[in-house]
């Protein structure tokens, strides 16, 4: 990634700056926008035009950082399943053209690079917040600095396991359109991160297992949410009175801490979500985050924040009405509570609309398409499977889930597109 030492602009996409509302239209599983203001980043308040010197600096700090990198990674790669991520298959990723989806994997990059990074970066003061420098992507002179906070923004919600990114803090380059990645306050600490990064990989070694023994993606999704209800408290750190945790609106805090807002609760179901395959995006609402998952090929809309119960300080049970419902029916329960929590009002979905949540109450089908030796998930195992039966080896298969063309027979046309969908292609089971 190029540098350049040109004057930059720093601003924050605090959570509800900007308001967006989206519609569903049920015609093309789409969405219809209200689009915000051309450059609405130059009536935020909190946008800062840095000085060419102290660009200038930064630059060379990061040049500094990456020459001491090689010699400051973790004696414990954390490069592995549980922080990376296949954003080939995210939804919002798909919704971008080339020139964007550049962009996010320089961002995605960027980050992996720095999980294993023991090193304290430099500390730079903006307003009341302080952050650090680790990286900056290249040029992209054909997207508006609105579009590219869009992309940055979306980028942060649907890579959890990257908390250290989740700050909400966009530095740009506005005369080249470019981005630095950043994070503040004790996450540029090298050594906090490694702690953090610890405490992480031991609550998903935990929970993990627990996970994938369930038998299909429903009872998945399910025990997900009970893990984070049992496991995370509502507040803004661990301790009690008016202290915040640097981390209550990341994993960081919801799985490192086990306490946070309904952010963290949210990066922490998408996370787990991602490591067991299943389909996850954030959603930001009317000062609330939550999360849409995909199951048997439909979207619903998952809260487990207002599942604990704890949220509301009430008894603790397991509230399940807000857990796989249809956005109409999440919407209903707000009104009758006079809220619209549930309503998307974030300037990140222009242009790129959220999957819609149309169904209540999921049911595991009578077989899945594609899982041909029926154990609940689609993998290579599955594909083994079809190889063994077209082989002529005695092999037990799920004959409905086995015929993806639907033609009667089982066929190397029918191992074609299971292997098509494994790489990636996921319409193709439709």
């Amino acid at each position: 990634m190029k540098l350049k030492k040109i004057a930059a602009l720093v601003l924050s996409t605090a959570l509800l700056n900007f308001g967006v509302t989206a519609f569903a239209n049920t015609e093309d599983n789409s969405a219809e926008v209200l689009l915000p203001p051309e450059n609405t980043y130059d009536n935020d308040p909190r946008v800062i035009l840095l000085s060419p010197e102290e660009v200038t600096q930064a630059n060379e700090a990061l040049e500094e950082y990456r020459a001491r990198q090689e010699y400051s990674i973790s004696t414990v790669s954390l490069n592995d399943d549980y922080f990376t991520y296949d954003y080939t298959r995210d939804w919002f990723y798909n919704e971008l053209n080339d020139t964007e989806k550049q962009l996010y994997r320089e961002m995605y990059e960027g980050c992996l690079n720095f999980v294993d990074s023991t090193e304290t970066l430099e500390r730079y003061p903006y307003s009341n917040v302080i952050y650090g420098i680790f990286d900056t992507t290249g040029e992209y002179p054909d997207l508006s600095l609105d579009r590219i906070r869009q992309i940055y923004d979306v980028f942060r919600f649907s890579n959890p396991q990257f908390y250290f990114f989740d700050s909400g803090l966009t530095v740009f380059d506005p005369l080249y359109h470019s981005v630095y990645l950043v994070c503040e306050g004790e996450l540029m600490d090298g050594s906090k991160r490694q702690e953090i990064n610890a405490v992480i990989r031991e609550k998903t070694d935990e929970w993990l297992p627990l996970i994938k023994a369930e038998k299909n993606p429903l009872d998945k999704v399910m025990r997900i949410a009970h893990i984070i209800c049992d496991n995370v408290e509502y507040g803004f750190g661990p301790d009690t009175g008016t202290d915040r945790s640097e981390f209550h609106q990341t994993m960081a805090g919801s799985i490192g801490e086990g306490v946070s807002v309904c952010n963290g609760y949210a990066m922490a179901a998408a996370y787990l979500c991602h490591l067991v395959d299943i389909p996850c995006v954030g959603v930001n609402g009317d000062n609330h985050a939550w999360n849409r998952v995909k199951l048997f090929g439909d979207w619903y809309e998952f809260d487990t924040t207002w599942a604990d119960s704890r949220y509301v300080n009430g008894p603790a049970f397991f509230d399940s009405k807000w857990i796989l419902k249809s956005t109409a029916t999440f919407q209903a329960q707000d009104k009758a509570m006079g809220k619209t929590s549930h309503t998307p009002e974030e300037p990140m979905y222009v242009d790129l609309p959220l999957p819609l949540c149309l169904k209540d109450d999921p049911q595991v089908p009578d077989f899945i398409k594609g899982d041909v030796n029926g154990s609940g998930e689609i993998d290579i195992l599955d594909l083994a499977t079809m190889r063994r039966h077209l082989a002529g080896n005695p092999t037990e298969i799920d004959e409905q889930a086995a015929d993806l063309d639907g033609n009667g027979d089982i066929t190397i046309l029918d191992l074609a597109i299971l292997r098509r969908y494994l790489a990636g292609n996921e319409e193709v089971l439709g």
